[in-house]
């Protein structure tokens, strides 16, 4: 499914920032940022924000597991986030998850840099970058 195709369920993913992390990345709304991208596709629907809040292992992000089990019962059809980062604990985690993702159909894009996994040259620029 391209993101051109009408009646895209879409979702928002963030995770909240640790204050050490504050402290290096300045504070940004993130779901406006993502929410912003979603009202420019006027096929796109917004179905769910999930947020985590500061937790450093995928085994303890609740929503982010929730999340990948939606993806998994076809309930979602792309994931905008703001940055790899956010995604995962890094670029390697967050490429690995988008391959996992890739094979429900679903793909990911990351506002921060521009990159939609469902495109293979910028998924090739994600897993430079892992």
């Amino acid at each position: 499914m391209s993101t051109r195709e009408s009646n895209i369920r879409v979702t928002v993913y963030v995770r909240k920032f640790s204050e050490k992390e504050i402290l290096l990345i300045p504070e940004r709304n993130q779901e406006e940022i993502c929410t912003k991208v979603i009202g420019a596709n006027e096929n796109w629907n917004l179905i769910r924000i999930y947020q985590d809040d500061n937790c450093s292992q995928r085994s303890i992000c609740t929503q982010l597991n929730q999340l990948i089990r939606d993806v998994e019962n076809g309930q979602i059809d792309l994931i905008i986030t703001p940055e790899a980062k956010q995604f995962g604990k890094d670029a390697i985690s967050a490429y690995e998850l988008s391959q996992k993702l890739l094979e429900y159909g679903v793909g990911i894009q990351f506002v921060e840099n521009q990159t939609f996994t469902k495109n293979p040259m910028e998924l090739l620029k994600l897993e430079i970058m892992a």
